[in-house]
């Protein structure tokens, strides 16, 4: 599953899919294992929230809201508290993983329209939505 997830590049709903139905095929789980995994509350959270990233994404919300909020920084140190601060709050309320998935797009805008490094914003952005869901 790994290896054709990281080489192949399918969707990842469908190769985990299938994983499940090849191992309820040998038998190595059952039933309800195998559903009781696809109808936890978090799995489906998680799952609604990376659809509504994907609409904001799609529609452009994100650039219309998160860049202006972001502004013109002149330097990494202000980029990164510009968009540090934003990132902690949104995650003390919602998921981190598909606030992440939101806003790694306007990362790279900021980054292309300011001349920085996108490489020094995404792991700090990845830092502060831990940091702000705990």
């Amino acid at each position: 599953t790994s290896f054709s997830l990281m080489t192949i590049n399918p969707p990842a709903d469908m190769v985990l899919l299938g994983a499940t139905v090849v191992l309820l095929l040998f038998r190595v789980i059952d039933d309800e294992q195998a559903w009781r995994g696809f109808s936890s509350p978090s799995i489906i959270t998680i799952g609604v929230l990376f659809v509504l990233a994907c609409a904001l994404e799609n529609t452009n919300a994100i650039r219309v809201f998160v860049l202006p909020l972001l502004g013109r920084p002149v330097g990494h140190a202000s980029a990164l508290w510009r968009l540090c601060i934003p990132t902690c709050l949104m995650s003390s309320m919602m998921n981190n993983t598909p606030i992440v998935a939101m806003l790694i797009p306007a990362c790279e805008t900021l980054a292309a329209r300011s001349g920085l490094s996108l490489h020094v914003l995404l792991m700090p952005l990845s830092f502060s939505s831990m940091l702000g869901g705990m």
